[in-house]
């Protein structure tokens, strides 16, 4: 899951997590947890969420 996460902070495509959750939760749990590694806050990764939804 890291190497996904990497690519997605690379790309600050962080809109694609709740993407990922639709089809695997778990996984995007992990994609999250890695990212709070590159040392995003919650609110970050939960904009991406609000992004998803007007979407």
């Amino acid at each position: 899951m890291s190497a996904i996460a990497v690519e997605i902070e690379k790309q600050r495509a962080w809109a694609l997590i709740p993407k990922v959750r639709f089809f695997d939760n778990k996984k995007a749990d992990e994609i999250e947890v890695a990212l709070r590694g590159f040392r995003y806050t919650d609110a970050e990764i939960i904009a991406s969420d609000i992004v998803f939804e007007e979407w």
